[in-house]
């Protein structure tokens, strides 16, 4: 079998304001090398519509030959788009432990492959030209899972979706080492309502997609520009982005809107004792590290990687904030809505399968608290999934006025130094505290989910 580009489906990112004293990528696949490759039975896998896969030589020329099934997210209910499913003589490798660069490599001895479209479908649409037992895997990024496979030559099979479901934690497969920073404190999630709203916790996201193991750690809900974050006392999750060691046991960090401070990361990360996180983290994205934050998180992202994204604001305080948090919003009571335009393709396809667009193909993104922290710009190779026309503040916090068309949603590969890592920025938060543990995600619950998968997929071409 020759070496052949496999290519996958893949999108940008995501934010909303959250203190309480506020007034298109692509991924490429390619077989490894190995001479078991040309010597294993031949699979010709030419892709239905919207099915991406190789194009060996036709092995199993009879009508009626098709292996094929459906990628589901964990939850078993929600289709994933640009997942790698092949079949294989001998189990892979499991793999490493810790932060690594994910190279879009298929290993040797692969019999069969094909990607998952914006509705999860794959195919080998001429099926297998030799029976046995083997080995079906299916991969978004670290989410793998490996079960064995029986084949009868040139026969149709409809794969169970159970046997094709991505793995929500380590008892189901292969996932990678998530760390969440809560947006908010537990005293805080328990009170009521009326006393306080929510920070942007993604937790119950993470678990309502079927996602059921990962780390937490609590917020640095106290934090100032004056502030040593470094200390477990001060801030676990400052503690933990300190330690390089600690660091690098995780393959995705979520740090939201409050994991930092209310509205002082970009002050906080510059003072003397906390500038090591800013390396630290600028080092784990450089072995592969992927990283999600938001709104006024962004400090994380402004220090690490200040060539992805360009905020607004530039880098002089106003009124004792960060200079990103000019968004204009509404109030806790009544937050403010702006109307979203999807960019990515795949992205808005997949949406609007699930819904969540309106009938002209616009997003409702809801929850803004003025301030919010607001995208100025992004490189070329910085992808925007979601933008809209915006408000802002100017530096008096004063009138509100027209931005004009602003990025929301953002992903980008981090490569200088020959890194490999990924990120992901949005403005909007995404949690809704009033929503129980399986209500249906809103729209912009949807576009996390979506872009947390993406997050972890492996890179076109690592730096």
């Amino acid at each position: 079998m020759s070496r052949l580009a496999l290519a996958a489906l893949c999108v940008g990112a995501l934010s909303t304001a959250c203190g309480p004293d506020r007034g298109t990528g692509q991924d490429v696949v390619q077989p490894g090398d190995g001479s078991a490759m040309d010597s294993t039975p031949v699979v010709d896998v030419a892709p239905r519509p919207d099915v991406t896969a190789s194009d060996a030589a036709p092995a199993c020329p009879t009508t009626g030959a098709e292996i094929s099934g459906v990628v589901l997210a964990p939850n078993g209910e929600d289709p994933i788009p640009g997942a790698v499913v092949y079949l294989t003589q001998t189990a892979p490798t499991p793999q490493a432990e810790g932060v690594s660069c994910d190279r879009c490599d298929l290993p040797p001895g692969v019999l069969a492959y094909s990607t998952s479209d914006t509705r999860g479908r794959w195919a080998f649409v001429r099926g297998v030209n030799a029976s046995g037992s083997f080995f079906l895997v299916v991969q978004k990024g670290r989410f793998r899972k490996v079960v064995p496979f029986n084949v009868t030559a040139c026969a149709p099979a409809m794969v169970p979706s159970a046997m094709t479901k991505l793995p929500g934690s380590r008892a189901e497969g292969e996932i990678p080492r998530i760390l969440v920073a809560s947006g908010t404190t537990q005293a805080q999630i328990d009170r009521a309502n009326t006393e306080d709203w929510t920070y942007d916790d993604i937790s119950r996201v993470l678990r309502r997609i079927g996602i059921t193991e990962f780390d937490r750690s609590d917020p640095c809900r106290q934090a100032t520009n004056i502030t040593n974050v470094t200390t477990t006392a001060v801030c676990p999750f400052g503690s933990i982005l300190a330690d390089p060691a600690r660091l690098g046991r995780y393959n995705v960090i979520v740090a939201p809107c409050g994991a930092l401070g209310f509205n002082h990361s970009w002050q906080v990360l510059d003072n003397a004792p906390n500038r090591v996180i800013a390396t630290n983290v600028r080092d784990w994205l450089r072995q592969g590290g992927r990283l999600y934050t938001s709104d006024t998180a962004y400090g994380l992202l402004a220090r690490s990687a200040p060539s992805l994204v360009t905020f607004a604001g530039g880098t002089t305080l106003s009124m004792s904030r960060d200079p990103a948090n000019i968004g204009a919003g509404g109030s806790p009571a009544t937050p403010a809505a702006y109307t979203g335009r999807v960019n990515d393709e795949g992205l808005r396809s997949w949406l609007s399968d699930r819904g969540s667009l309106a009938m002209d193909g616009s997003i409702a993104l809801t929850g803004f608290i003025s301030p919010w922290v607001a995208v100025d710009s992004v490189p070329m190779t910085t992808r925007v999934a979601v933008d809209a026309v915006v408000d802002w503040f100017p530096p008096s916090m004063g009138t509100r006025m027209s931005a004009g068309r602003r990025p929301l949603t953002v992903s980008a590969d981090y490569t200088e130094g020959g890194g490999c890592g990924r990120v992901v920025f949005s403005s909007y938060e995404v949690h809704d505290r009033t929503a129980s543990a399986m209500a249906p995600l809103s729209p912009q619950e949807r576009v996390l989910e979506y872009m947390l998968f993406e997050l972890g997929g492996c890179l076109v071409t690592p730096g």
